[in-house]
């Protein structure tokens, strides 16, 4: 809820205005006509005049009239001036003067004054305020032709400094008259406990728009005293939404202050609904399941379930304290004083709840400084609270419970004087909301702020003080109750905006009661309602245990209140599933107290017995001979209910002694059993661990060949047994290579568990063995192949361990021929891969070189490659991998390859040339010669002297296409060609003809 931050006190001009006759236009101590013309002098102060036009009170004024008057205060006035009002809102005035018509008001005794203004309905519709410099005020009337009206009334006197207005209710639920209320206030809410009211609030500022100063909603502060100690206010609040936590009646003052101070209070009623009395309220019933009941319920209390009127009160709006302002103090005591009038004159307080509260509404920001007390007339304080714990001469109570920083309200902690908001904080030691407020801020009953600035406040809410107000038994009521709040420490401050003090109803004189009448009443739906015969029920509850039906009685306001009606039903009588040890079991069932009848339903056996013996209220110890489950069932006494239960009869495990602790020999196991149990076993637990760990969990008996502490468990529902046994069993492992490239395996090593040692041995007369008794060997065969070795351990000798050796020999191969000399041209080269060793039967083959031809992909030992596969003076190479015959290999790969040259072997050498420029047959030019490096041509004539030679002439050959003799004479001459890559030298004779001419 929001607070205003600040309040006006009621000026004493207010208090002056409603204390006059201004405006009670009904009755004026004069009634003046205008057309009585002159001046009317010495009206008093405390008196008022009401001018009216020439037609009087009610009359009207006709055409073409002219009137003239003046109307002065009396000299012994305190003010020197006059005040005219007309205002049909606020008094009652008549104001019809039409716009052909028109009031001129001069300020001072004639028309010689100021003109203050020409008047008539037109321009001035809501009336006219206006005031004098001096003592008087001149009236003239002047109508036109054909006019005529109602007129105008207005009153004359001193000057109100304040200007009066108007305020209208409105609420949600609407107001209604009820009997018994003060005839001031706007009537009552009816409403039904806990609902919600809304308060709207209607201003009208009549003399504000008639050109008095200016009234509005904005610069009206709105204050709602609500009765419970709660107040709202704020500036133009007009609507307020409020909810009371106690159905009781309020009164509601509603007060407006204007911006000047001028003050209108109204008043309204919230009634609400109390309770009824239901009376007869039938005790509980017991019945069975299906069993019937009627119920009957009515208003007058000779009906079975009977309910009448309630009465409450309208609490009052409280007796309310003045603002006070707690300026920052250092052991200062701040009063404010409530004077309490209207109890009868030796009434007193007679107990606690005579105080129904005493509210606070108020804003600090420092808990911790404060101690806050009341006073009663005839001296009595009482502790309200003690936050203060330290030490102060003057201080008003010792100790206190602290509270530090801790806010109460919204506190304004800028180091100002201006307020923050205010939390409303009430105390009653009749049961109050919270404890005292000492135990609720050690609770940390505290919510969030931060307005201003951000801290945490204590709760809003109904505390207890921390003195009962059992020590006012005795102080009378009438009299001057006084609030003291002391500041023990500097810098913080804080504003109390009123306090109040609430008297219970029932002991205030003026209280006044209400009683809504009951209207109607009625049952709620129920589907155990068999019958419904308007206040008469017939039930047939359904559920066991309390069975509710619920009676309703609707008052005059509406409000519905309803009771419970309770009938019992039996439970059916229960009794769960068990196990039993041993033998004995005790059946105890729920809901038999007046005991049953048990039999055996079913039995693990034919042979079977179970014997009862009764020790009541149902209860039975049944005795049984043999182990299994059995179906027992009661008969209860009161309903006849039946339940059944089955009884598990279980043994106790009983597990026989192990083996002892046993060795095992290598692939050796041993049976342990736990032994043979007794009937309905089939629900012990079972479980086997090794070394605490568990291996196995529904076996009674298990194989065991590992090493291990073996312990077997078995529990059941009523009992467990347990037994051990340590078992060594040899366990070998050989580590090594299984196979090996050659005739040396360079080691196997034997693991036992536990340690020991042994024997190699091998059936083979190749195997030899470079340590024969160490658990770490060498292997060694005199021929390839695969053979068996076994170690033995020397404690178990017909038990062994035996690993297959294998030695491979390492495979290499080999290329023929290894020198491939061939004529690319014509010859076929075959190369052939031989192995020697073991070999997996795939020759990898691969060929490098310029354009190698490529290879027969079948992986076999022979590669034929035809003429003309290879290119002339290019190296190729020819490489074979093979791998040993296991699988992964255990050898090292082994490789081999054959280099080569492609060589030419073909070459033409022509015998003519004609050297004619036809571009056939021009040049010396030897076919394929650029196949043969390094060849060197020379030719001779026939004297044997020699006209050409060039070496190289391959390389001459491909750069030029050959030797052109275009400048020798024609004949036969002589060639010798060296072939040095042939290691040849042709050489014969060579015809050039003559050029063609």
């Amino acid at each position: 809820m929001n607070y205003i931050r600040r309040t006006f006190l009621l000026p004493a001009a207010a208090l002056f205005l409603a204390g006059t006759a201004f405006g009670q236009n009904n009755n004026p101590d004069y009634i003046i006509n205008i057309s009585d013309g002159g001046e009317v002098g010495g009206i008093l102060c405390n008196e008022i005049a009401l001018l009216t036009d020439s037609g009087g009170e009610s009359g009207g004024y006709g055409e073409n009239e002219s009137h003239l008057i003046t109307l002065c205060v009396d000299e012994s006035a305190v003010e020197s001036n006059a005040q005219f009002i007309i205002s049909p809102q606020l008094y009652g005035h008549t104001w019809d003067v039409d716009d052909n018509s028109t009031l001129f008001i001069y300020d001072g005794p004639d028309t010689d004054g100021d003109l203050l203004g020409t008047f008539n309905t037109t321009s001035h519709p809501n009336g006219i305020i206006l005031q004098s410099t001096g003592r008087c005020l001149t009236f003239e009337f002047v109508s036109g032709e054909g006019s005529s009206g109602a007129g105008f009334s207005g009153t004359f006197a001193c000057p109100q400094p304040l200007q009066p207005f108007q305020v209208f209710l409105s609420t949600e639920p609407p107001l209604e008259a009820f009997a018994g209320l003060p005839i001031d206030s706007e009537g009552a809410i009816k409403i039904c406990y806990t609902d919600s009211i809304t308060i709207t609030v209607g201003t009208n500022y009549p003399l504000s728009d008639a050109g008095g100063y200016e009234q509005s909603d904005e610069t009206t502060l709105f204050r709602y005293d609500m009765g419970d100690g709660t107040i709202y206010q704020g500036f133009g609040m007009t609507q307020i939404g409020h909810v009371y936590d106690e159905p009781f009646g309020y009164e509601v003052s509603v007060q407006l202050t204007d911006v000047q101070g001028r003050i209108e209070r109204t008043r309204m009623y919230v009634l609400t609904a109390p309770r009824p009395i239901f009376s007869n309220i039938p005790t509980l019933d017991t019945l069975c399941i299906g069993e019937v009941t009627t119920i009957t319920g009515g208003i007058t209390d000779t009906d079975t379930l009977g309910v009448e009127p309630n009465t409450s009160a309208i609490l009052g709006g409280g007796n309310h304290g003045e603002q006070l302002f707690l300026p920052d103090g250092n052991n200062v005591n701040y009063e404010t004083t409530i004077t309490i009038e209207g109890f009868e004159p030796d009434q007193v307080i007679n107990s606690v709840s005579d105080i129904a509260n005493m509210c606070v509404n108020m804003e600090h920001s420092f808990l911790g400084d404060l101690e806050m007390m009341l006073t009663c007339p005839n001296g009595t304080s009482v502790n309200i609270f003690n936050a203060y714990n330290g030490a102060n001469a003057g201080q008003l109570f010792p100790g206190g419970f602290g509270g530090g920083g801790t806010y109460l309200g919204d506190a304004n902690d800028d180091g100002s004087n201006d307020p923050g908001i205010g939390f409303t904080y009430c105390w009653t030691s009749d049961d109050p909301e919270f404890g005292t407020l000492g135990e609720e801020y050690a609770a940390g009953n505290t919510v969030p702020v931060n307005t201003f600035q951000t801290g945490w406040a204590m709760t809003p809410g109904t505390y207890a003080p921390e003195e009962s107000y059992e020590e006012f038994i005795g102080c009378p009521i009438n009299g001057d109750w006084t609030l003291t709040i002391r500041d023990n420490l500097s810098i913080d401050n804080g504003w109390i905006f009123n306090w109040a003090i609430y008297f219970h109803p029932d002991i205030n004189p003026a209280t006044i009661y209400f009683s809504p009448q009951i209207d109607s009443v009625y049952w709620d739906e129920n589907p155990d309602i068999t019958s419904n015969f308007g206040t008469t029920i017939e039930v047939t509850p359904s559920v066991e245990g309390d069975n509710y039906f619920v009676f309703n009685a609707v008052d005059e306001f509406g409000c519905r209140h309803d009771t419970t009606i309770n009938v019992y039903v039996r439970p059916y009588t229960t009794i769960e599933d068990n196990i039993a040890c041993d033998l004995t079991h005790v059946l105890a069932p729920e809901h038999a107290p007046a005991g049953g009848v048990w039999t055996t339903i079913s039995q693990p056996f034919e042979d079977a017995n179970a014997v009862f013996e009764y020790l009541g209220e149902g209860v039975a110890e049944v005795v049984v001979d043999r182990y299994g489950i059995y179906e027992f069932e009661i008969v209860e006494e009161n309903c006849q209910y039946t339940d059944t239960a089955a009884i598990d009869f279980r043994p106790d495990p009983d597990v026989t002694d192990l083996v002892n602790d046993t060795t095992l020999c290598i692939g050796a196991s041993i049976v342990l059993n736990a032994g043979e149990q007794a009937d309905n076993s089939h629900h012990f637990a079972v479980t086997w661990t090794r070394d605490g760990v568990p291996f196995n969990t529904e076996d009674l008996s298990v194989e065991i060949n590992t090493t291990g502490q073996y312990i077997v468990s078995l529990i059941g529902a009523c009992g467990s047994d347990a037994d051990t046994v340590n078992i060594v069993a040899i366990e070998m492992d050989i580590a090594g290579l299984t196979e090996v490239c050659g005739l040396e395996n360079p080691g196997l090593n034997v693991t036992l568990e536990p340690e020991g040692y042994g024997t190699w041995t091998s059936p083979s007369e190749h195997i030899t063995f470079g340590d024969p008794n160490g658990l770490f060997t060498t292997v060694n065969s005199g021929a390839y192949g695969s053979y068996d070795v076994t170690f033995t351990d020397a404690r178990c000798l017909e038990d062994g361990m035996t690993k297959t050796i294998t030695f491979v020999e390492q495979p290499v191969v080999t290329i023929s021929p290894d020198n491939p000399i061939f004529c690319f041209e014509s010859d076929t080269l075959k190369l052939v891969a031989s192995v020697k060793g073991s070999h997996d039967g795939m020759y990898m083959w691969n060929i490098t070189g310029t354009d190698a031809p490529g290879l027969d992909s079948d992986q076999d030992d022979t590669q034929i490659f035809p003429p003309e596969s290879f290119e002339p003076l290019e190296i190729y190479n020819v490489s074979v991998t093979v791998l040993d015959g296991m699988s992964p290999h255990v050898c090292e790969t082994a490789s081999t390859s054959v280099i080569f040259e492609g060589q030419a072997c073909v070459y033409h050498i022509p015998n003519i040339i004609s050297p004619n420029g036809d571009g056939k047959n021009d040049k010396f030019h030897i076919e394929y010669i650029e196949s043969f490096p390094s060849t060197r041509l020379r030719v001779f004539n026939r004297w044997g002297n020699l006209v050409f030679e060039q070496d190289d002439y391959d390389r001459y050959q491909r750069d030029t296409g050959g030797w052109s003799p275009d400048d020798i004479e024609p004949g036969v001459y002589f060639y010798e060609l060296a072939i040095p890559y042939i290691d040849r030298l042709e050489t014969g004779n060579i015809t050039i003809l003559e050029a063609a001419k």
